[in-house]
């Protein structure tokens, strides 16, 4: 047998408030009381804390200069890998965040590699 519920049991389910604003009338309270920020400003990086940017600010330079990894895994050559399965590869070395391995991916050879460390180049 299904009971009928009222309104408060209703409020008191879902959160409903009778006595708030419809969305309509919100969004028009807040078109009539907010205007968007039109003045530019120039500051001191040290004075830009909790502001916003007028225009996209674009490094005239790569960072970082050179190509890393995105996460931990291996770099391997792809050409390496062939199209038959169980291919074996030498274990090269390592490569850490500031502190890379050999620049150059050796031949049938792969480097483990860590987040945030620089790609070896390939042969």
């Amino acid at each position: 047998m299904e009971t009928t519920r009222t309104l408060r049991d209703l409020s008191c389910a879902d959160d409903y408030d009778p006595d708030s604003l419809p969305v309509d009338r919100a969004r028009a309270l807040i078109r009539e009381f907010l205007s968007p920020v039109t003045a530019i400003e120039r500051v001191h990086i040290r004075n830009a804390l909790d502001r916003v940017l007028a225009v996209d600010i674009e490094s005239p330079f790569d960072v970082p200069g050179h190509d890393n990894s995105a996460m931990d895994g291996y770099a391997v050559q792809y050409a390496d890998l062939g199209s038959t399965p169980g291919v074996k590869l030498c274990r090269g070395g390592e490569s850490l965040a500031g502190k890379p391995s050999d620049p150059d991916l050796h031949a049938s050879a792969t480097v483990r590699i860590f987040t945030g460390a620089v790609m070896p180049r390939p042969p």
